[in-house]
């Protein structure tokens, strides 16, 4: 893209990942690929002058595929002067939606099992890791053997 942000080019593979031709996108300004959030936020904005007065700058956030899926990605913008004094800003861009949802699920998960485990008043438990070192343990457990400390 230009120093302005509007796109000048694409490669393949982001045609392939995220569904824009290069004719859908040149000559459009790069905040069209923020959810409406973010560009109410200003952080393409934000993003395109901390390239041109750092010479680069890093992102996580949604980018906004074709069909109007937000897709999580984490990317790079540099900013380059090229030997005919042109500049430019390449954006690079690296689809992580996958591994967020991963994350959210696993969060997600951890919270559930850590609500009933801590539910259970009746039963002394441990969760021990595969070492068998104890990870936590629930109330009745610390009151059965009277912890002093009790193991978080």
């Amino acid at each position: 893209m230009n120093k302005q942000g509007f796109i000048l080019n694409i490669n393949e593979a982001f045609h392939l990942r995220f569904g824009y031709k290069t004719e859908d996108l040149s000559g459009k300004n790069f905040s069209i690929l923020f959810t409406q959030e973010d560009r109410d936020k200003k952080k393409p904005e934000q993003e395109l002058q901390t390239v041109l007065s750092e010479g680069s700058a890093n992102d996580e956030n949604y980018l906004m595929h074709k069909d109007g899926n937000k897709v999580w990605v984490t990317g790079e913008s540099v900013y380059i002067e090229n030997s005919a004094n042109e500049s430019f800003v390449v954006k690079i861009v690296h689809n992580i939606h996958a591994q967020k949802q991963l994350e959210r699920f696993l969060l997600e998960s951890h919270e559930f099992i850590d609500t009933v485990f801590d539910s259970i008043d009746e039963s002394a438990l441990l969760i021990l890791d595969s070492h068998l070192r104890v990870i936590k343990s629930n109330k009745a457990f610390n009151e059965l053997f009277e912890l002093d400390h009790p193991i978080p």
